[in-house]
C-alpha cells in the first residue's frame, strides 16, 4: 500500500530544514555585520539632523557589544544544535510512521551490533525481502545477537508494502539510507554496520560515510551508479569496508574489482570462490552470513548449522 502522507511530511520536513538553515545563516550574519561595521561611521551617522532608519538601533547595539554576540551565539547554537536533533527526530518518526522499515532484535540479550541493509537495484526486483537479507534478518538476531534493520529504499514495493517516490539511481536513496541510520540511532542501537547489495553497495559508497556508521560490507559490488571518487573518499574514513566478490560475477569478477578498488587500498576485496551475482544456494548463503559476522565480530564462532527454536516458513510463490 502506498502511504498518501508521506508527501506532505516530506513537505514539513524540508521546511524545518529551510527554517534552521535561515535562522543559523541570519544569526551569523548579523554576528558578521555587527564585528565588520565600522564604529566612526555608525557615529557619524547618529550624529546626524536626520540619521538614517536604524542607524540610533545599530549604535546600542554596538555600545552593548558583548551582550548582543552572546546572544547571537546563543541563537545560532540553538538552530544547529537544537534544529539539528528537531530534524533527526522528525525524519525518524517520519520513517516509523510510514513503516519503510522491519527491524529484527534477538529475543532474550541485547543486540552486541547493528546491520542496516540496502537491497539490489529495485528496478529489477531488489527490495528489502530479497533472499539473502531476509534470510540474514531471521538468522543473525537469534544465532548471534546482531540486529538487523531492513528497509525499502524510494520507488521499491515488497510483502511489507511500497515506498513513495521514484528510483532515482542512488542520488535520492542516500536519503533514505540516512533515515534508516536515524531510525537505528533512535532505537539506542549498538555499533551500526551497512550491508549493501548489488544496487545498495553503490548507495553505500556514495552515501555511507557517516557518523555513527562503524563500518560497510559490499556484497557484489557493480560500481555501476558509484564514481571513483565515492571509492576513494573511503581510504581516509578511518571505518573498516569489506567487499565480498562471487568468483563468477555478472558484473565486476574478482580481478576487475581489486583493480576498481586500488585507489583505496584500505577496502578488503575478498573473493568467494564459486558463488555469483546472487548468492543462490544455501551454501553461498550459509557462507556468506559467517562472512558478514566474522567481520563484525572477528572473534565470534560459525553460525550454527542447525536450529532447534521457533520458526516460521516462507515460501516467494505465495
Amino acid at each position: 500500500a502506498k502511504h498518501p502522507g508521506m508527501t506532505s511530511d516530506l513537505l514539513i520536513l524540508i521546511l524545518m530544514v529551510v527554517v534552521v538553515l535561515a535562522g543559523s545563516a541570519l544569526c551569523s550574519g548579523v554576528e558578521a555585520a555587527l564585528l565588520t561595521v565600522n564604529p566612526v561611521r555608525v557615529h557619524e551617522l547618529t550624529g546626524r539632523s536626520r540619521p538614517p532608519a536604524g542607524a540610533r538601533r545599530l549604535e546600542q547595539l554596538r555600545q552593548r557589544l558583548g551582550r548582543t554576540l552572546s546572544v547571537l551565539v546563543i541563537a545560532n547554537n540553538g538552530f544547529n544544535i537544537f534544529g539539528s536533533m528537531m530534524l533527526g527526530g522528525y525524519a525518524a518518526w517520519v520513517f516509523q510512521k510510514n513503516q519503510f522499515s522491519e527491524v529484527a532484535l534477538p529475543l532474550e540479550h541485547q543486540p552486541r551490533a547493528t546491520i542496516v541493509c540496502v537491497h539490489p537495484l529495485p528496478t529489477h526486483g531488489g527490495m528489502m525481502d530479497s533472499h539473502v537479507l531476509r534470510k540474514m534478518a531471521w538468522r543473525l538476531p537469534a544465532m548471534s545477537d546482531i540486529a538487523v534493520l531492513r528497509f525499502n529504499t524510494r520507488g521499491t514495493a515488497s510483502a511489507a508494502g511500497a515506498s513513495e517516490g521514484e528510483f532515482d539511481s542512488a542520488e535520492g536513496e542516500g536519503l533514505d539510507l540516512r533515515a534508516a541510520i536515524d531510525e537505528a540511532q533512535r532505537r539506542g542501537l549498538p555499533d551500526i554496520w551497512l550491508v549493501g547489495w548489488s544496487f545498495g553497495t553503490d548507495v553505500v559508497l556514495k552515501h555511507g560515510n557517516v557518523d555513527p556508521v562503524r563500518g560497510a560490507i559490499l556484497l557484489s559490488p557493480p560500481l555501476r551508479f558509484a564514481t571513483a571518487e565515492d571509492v576513494r573518499i573511503w581510504q581516509t574514513a578511518g571505518r573498516r569496508v569489506v567487499a565480498f566478490v562471487p568468483e563468477f560475477d555478472d558484473f565486476l569478477p574478482p580481478q576487475a574489482a581489486r583493480e576498481a578498488f586500488a585507489i583505496a587500498p584500505s577496502i578488503d576485496v575478498v573473493a568467494v570462490p564459486n558463488a555469483k551475482h546472487l548468492w543462490v544456494g544455501e551454501r553461498f548463503v550459509g557462507d556468506l552470513l559467517n562472512r558478514i559476522v566474522h567481520v563484525i565480530e572477528p572473534d565470534s564462532e560459525d553460525l550454527p548449522s542447525h536450529w532447534t527454536g521457533p520458526m516460521d516458513k516462507w515460501s516467494d510463490l505465495a
